[in-house]
């Protein structure tokens, strides 16, 4: 009887270590195919401030406004340079979320919007940023 006993120990402890190593090599691979992905998708920060000049940030040239926090995120990643946008909120946000310049989308007038009974975007038509790196992953 102490020989089945250790045999049935033996069994279970050849099954636990065999089923272990497979549950180990199968994460294994989920995680170094999680991280070979993971490079392939972009890590984007974007950051919109309404009412903000260049000229109140230190990494663009302010003297007398220190951005310490948004001088290190700049020095790390991408600025730019030469950027435009329309003089009023609406429009502005329409081209942020299309990319497109607002007489492409019709939304030239900060009072376009359907809240005032005016205005409806034609999200068919217009792709957005937002789909287009949900397609991406």
């Amino acid at each position: 009887m102490c020989r089945s006993v250790a045999r049935k120990r033996n069994v279970r402890l050849v099954l636990f270590v065999g089923v272990f190593v497979v549950v180990a090599t199968i994460a294994g691979r989920r995680l170094t195919y999680a991280a070979e992905n993971a490079v392939d998708k972009p890590n984007i920060l974007f950051i919109m401030v309404d009412d903000l000049g260049k000229d109140w940030i230190s990494c663009y040239g302010a003297d007398n406004i220190q951005t310490p926090v948004i001088d290190s995120l700049a020095a790390k990643g991408m600025r730019f340079e030469n950027a435009w946008c329309m003089p009023q909120c609406t429009p502005t946000r329409v081209t942020l979320l299309t990319g497109q310049y607002p007489w492409r989308t019709g939304w030239v007038n900060h009072w376009d919007v359907p809240r005032w009974g005016v205005g409806y975007f034609d999200w068919e038509a217009h792709e957005s940023v937002a789909r287009v790196l949900k397609k991406a992953g």
